[in-house]
């Protein structure tokens, strides 16, 4: 579903002769640098990770968790696109509806790089193993599909493209708060080993920036979304 909304969009948003040459987003050194150091920390400290979530679990924590869990799943963030969408055409706000396209153009990316990774990388989820370097690869096995998390990179791969579309600092500082919610309940539930969820989000973040790098390149957005980047 994602791969053919992708391929719909590119169709949709890319002229004979492209402009510009593909580019891969964020370019600053800082988040690489950045999110290389948490992935290596987040991958040493796996099991003791999933060893502290199980242990400090309560009702309060899992309500939070399902909630998480509820937000980040695809047919949810899918149906609040549409819905956006649809609302923003028959309120005719040109600049939302293009937006949100560019959005659903970045998760769609993401969530065909998910569905390759997952079954190539196959890493069996913590609820399968007490190891975290137990892999499976080409695996067809549900439980071998640990990485990366679907639920964490469709939120942030959202949470990057409404940061970069909108000029309002809230619309981040949401977007970022909810994937982070999302990418925890996924652990707290043992679907998934920390080092997932943190490169799940870099993967989201990655893709989202990208793509709507991609796609402004061939057909710049409307003024009224325009931001400095």
């Amino acid at each position: 579903m994602g791969s053919i909304l992708f391929a719909a969009l590119c169709s949709v948003y890319s002229p004979a002769e492209a402009r510009g040459q593909f580019e891969v987003r964020p370019t600053s050194a800082t988040f690489w640098t950045t999110a290389g150091v948490a992935l290596l920390g987040a991958a040493l400290m796996d099991e003791h990770i999933r060893t502290a979530t199980l242990a400090h679990q309560s009702g309060v924590l899992t309500s939070i968790a399902d909630a998480g869990n509820w937000l980040g799943t695809g047919r949810n963030l899918i149906a609040g696109l549409a819905i956006t969408y649809v609302g923003a055409r028959l309120l005719h706000h040109r600049a939302l509806a293009d937006g949100t396209l560019r959005v659903a153009a970045g998760y769609a990316a993401s969530n065909a790089i998910v569905s390759v990774l997952k079954p190539v990388v196959g890493r069996h989820r913590p609820d399968s193993t007490n190891n975290a370097w137990r892999f499976d690869p080409f695996s067809t096995d549900g439980a071998s599909h640990s990485f990366p998390s679907s639920h964490a990179v469709h939120a942030f791969s959202l949470a990057a493209g409404a940061t970069i579309l909108s000029t309002s600092t809230w619309a981040g500082a949401l977007g970022y708060t909810g994937a982070s919610v999302v990418a925890w309940s996924r652990v707290y539930d043992d679907q998934h080993w920390a080092s997932d969820v943190t490169a799940s989000a870099v993967i989201g973040i990655a893709t989202a920036s990208t793509t709507i790098h991609w796609l402004d390149k061939r057909l710049p957005r409307h003024r009224a979304v325009a931001a400095t980047r």
